[in-house]
């Protein structure tokens, strides 16, 4: 099994940051104890830029556009207009000097300083139902409204001061080190009485919910300490987002009913994709390909043949949206796969046919030639790089078959193209719906759309043909459905909609004119036949591997106590060629933790250091760049600079990645007068040691000379985002 370790990127404009890139650069401001803590920090930052809003990180288990738009409209909500300033007054004087105080300190400590007083605060009564050292799968407390004892209403589980909780976290905890938080949720959350539970270290406070459909990597997530430290125009809104989710009486109704709005806002906007699907985005696909098929000499066109190639270009262009918005695709990366993504062609749509609806298509139009496919060859390339993979835009090989042109429909659309006005109108109806807020086009949230939902569009076009109106045809509604017929047989039906001679359409053996019915299995079902199907088989598997997986395991730990007695001594860069094919990958939670996995993975090549977000001098860009003239060692609190490798700054302390054999790069500070290193394009290159020793092992290598800083202090080979 090989393993591709990609970049991820974070591209900031430095005249006008958005209030979400100056949340997510305030995270490299500080310092942290080691270089294992900072490694960590910088990439929550870098994970925080991917899904964050402006006051808090909603893991897909809400809807982003109910939390910025409904919630915060005292019409709709009128508790938002509650005021916080007292709670927030009592938060800051347990948060304001949180992290010396408790840092290091065992959870028995946090418990009784922070935890129990923001519990009592928050209007809950409480019950330990563990000690801080226990390591058993079960909630740290139980939450009870005040005088209601005999029914819990939510669960939490509590560490130490900023314990990672995606992961093992030895050195922060030491009493249950193994633990991996995101991971033991979901076995509270099985056991649970309660629909929800909440995590926490006291600087994050996560919400977790039964109902989620992935129960691990679905959440809410609010840093509390940022939260009272915002500016102060910023502050009370922070408060309001921590102080509505994690309150007595959020867990009483007020979180039900907000998950219900987020699902009912996804169902509805399903729905409207499913409709206009049927009337408006697929004719408009099929209609541009007819008519440059005709341009081409094609009398007759196979319409079966463009009705499958529609299939396959519209769930292309679905599955992209839905991974974008998920940050499946590095739609971050400016400089890379953002400026040829699908989120930026659906901007420029919108600005070309602007936000009313009526007026769109005539200004689209108008904007976009029916003889040109400028737009079409765009999303070839992109097709054809999610296929085949692209190091330039920083992409992996998807090659699913979806994007292939080794099929029937992948040739056809090879082949032909749909003109950039069918095509400008059937995308922009696809990207954009009618704000029922506003009554204005905004640009929809693939993210709040299940999977099953995007397959209903899919197969419920299945039992559709795609027809050419022979003559002038309309739509009338006939017991609760619309079907067509021709016009001169309307009589005094109510018509809904018209279509020409020539005209493109759907339709089914019913003559109906989309679909009705529901074409996904119900999630129960699914659940009870995987667990009674799927769950046996594997469990038989994990079972016969467990011997195994548990002597790689042990190996891996003689070997990774051999190499840290050693010291961090940097290895040569073909260390990065190393690769591993080992069962890690597939061994339940039970048996390896994911950290464990993540380090007995495979390094890729040279791209490694690109693919953590740090750049070798070929042409990548770093993902930030920050400079710091006056200091050459490591302050708490105090900016960071990054550099390529082998390119020193004079001018400024810098980070320099290095490795370890155990799979995980470690941030070290050196003094811009030391960093130098030669790099030269083969498997022998080496790393320079962050204290000026060379390896043993090393050949001497000749100092370069540093180059002239910029005048923005950056040194030559660094382009800052």
């Amino acid at each position: 099994m090989k393993q591709i370790i990609r970049p991820r990127t974070l591209t900031v404009k430095r005249r006008h940051p958005s209030p979400v890139d100056l949340r997510v650069l305030k995270r490299f401001t500080f310092t942290e104890a080691d270089s294992d803590f900072q490694w960590e920090k910088l990439r929550s930052a870098f994970t925080l830029a991917e899904w964050t809003e402006q006051y808090f990180n909603n893991r897909a288990l809400f809807s982003d556009y109910y939390l910025n738009e409904r919630l915060t409209d005292p019409r709709l909500t009128p508790v938002w207009v509650e005021d916080v300033r007292q709670i927030g007054r009592q938060v800051l004087k347990h948060l304001a000097d949180a992290r010396p105080r408790y840092s290091g300190q065992p959870e028995r400590v946090i418990r009784k300083g922070l935890f129990e007083p923001l519990f009592t605060g928050l209007g809950f009564e409480f019950d330990m139902n563990k000690s801080g050292d226990s390591d058993l799968d079960e909630p740290d407390y139980v939450l009870y409204a005040r005088g209601e004892r005999d029914r819990p209403i939510v669960l939490a589980m509590t560490y130490v001061w900023n314990r990672n909780l995606d992961d093992m976290d030895p050195k922060r905890d030491t009493e249950t080190p193994d633990e991996i938080p995101g991971a033991l949720v979901v076995n509270v959350l099985a056991r649970a009485e309660t629909k929800w539970v909440i995590v926490t270290n006291g600087k994050l406070w996560r919400l977790y919910s039964t109902t989620a459909d992935n129960k691990a990597t679905n959440y809410y997530e609010i840093d509390l300490e940022e939260a009272v430290t915002a500016p102060e125009n910023d502050q009370e809104t922070a408060l309001k987002y921590w102080w509505l989710f994690f309150r007595r009486q959020a867990f009483l109704g007020f979180l039900d009913d907000l998950w219900q709005h987020s699902a009912d806002y996804a169902k509805g906007l399903g729905e409207r994709l499913k409709e206009r699907t049927f009337t408006a985005i697929f004719p408009h696909f099929a209609e541009g390909f007819i008519r440059q098929m005709r341009a081409e000499g094609e009398a007759d066109p196979d319409l079966d043949a463009v009705f499958a190639a529609t299939m396959t270009f519209l769930y292309r262009l679905m599955f992209i949206l839905y991974a974008e918005s998920l940050n499946l695709l590095p739609v971050t990366e400016e400089r890379g796969y953002g400026a040829f993504s699908l989120y930026r062609l659906k901007k420029e749509l919108a600005e070309a046919g602007g936000r009313v609806e009526e007026e769109a298509p005539e200004r689209l139009g108008q904007h976009y030639r029916p003889d040109a496919s400028a737009l079409y060859e765009h999303l070839q390339l992109l097709f054809h790089a999610i296929d085949q993979g692209a190091q330039d835009l920083n992409l992996p090989l998807y090659n699913g078959g979806l994007f292939s042109d080794d099929t029937d429909e992948g040739r056809f659309l090879a082949e032909h193209a749909i003109p950039d006005r069918y095509l400008a109108l059937g995308l922009d109806r696809l990207c954009r719906d009618v704000d029922d807020k506003t009554q204005a086009l905004a640009a929809i949230d693939y993210k709040s759309l299940g999977v099953r939902q995007l397959g209903s569009i899919y197969e419920g076009l299945l039992e559709f043909k795609l027809r050419v109106a022979p003559e002038k045809l309309v739509v009338v509604k006939e017991k609760g459905k619309e079907v067509y017929l021709p016009a001169r047989k309307a009589g005094k039906k109510r018509v809904v909609a018209t279509l020409e001679k020539g005209d493109i359409y759907l339709e089914n053996d019913k003559w109906e004119r989309k679909a009705t019915g529901s074409y996904y299995t119900p999630d129960y079902i699914v659940k009870y036949i995987v667990e009674h199907t799927v769950g046996p088989v594997l469990e038989r598997k994990f079972e016969a591997l467990e011997p195994r997986l548990r002597e790689a395991q042990k190996l891996y730990r003689q070997h990774r106590r051999t190499v840290e007695a050693r010291g961090n001594d940097h290895m040569p860069a073909s260390s990065a060629n190393w690769r591993v094919t080992s069962p890690a990958q597939s061994a339940p939670p039970s048996i390896l933790s994911s950290s464990t996995r993540r380090r007995m993975s495979a390094w890729p090549s040279c791209g490694c250091w690109r693919r953590l977000g740090w750049s070798v001098p070929t042409g990548f860009s770093l993902p930030a760049t920050w400079a710091n003239a006056s200091s050459n060692s490591p302050s708490p609190g105090k900016p960071w600079a990054w550099t390529s490798v082998g390119v020193p700054i004079r001018c400024a302390s810098t980070i320099a990645p290095h490795t370890r054999f155990a799979g995980r790069p470690t941030v070290y500070w050196t003094p811009a007068s030391q960093t130098w290193t030669a790099i030269r394009r083969t498997a022998g290159a080496r790393f320079r040691s962050s204290t000026g020793r060379r390896p043993p092992s090393s050949p001497a290598l000749p100092p370069q000379r540093s180059p002239r800083p910029r005048a923005n202090g950056c040194g030559r080979g660094l382009t800052p985002a």
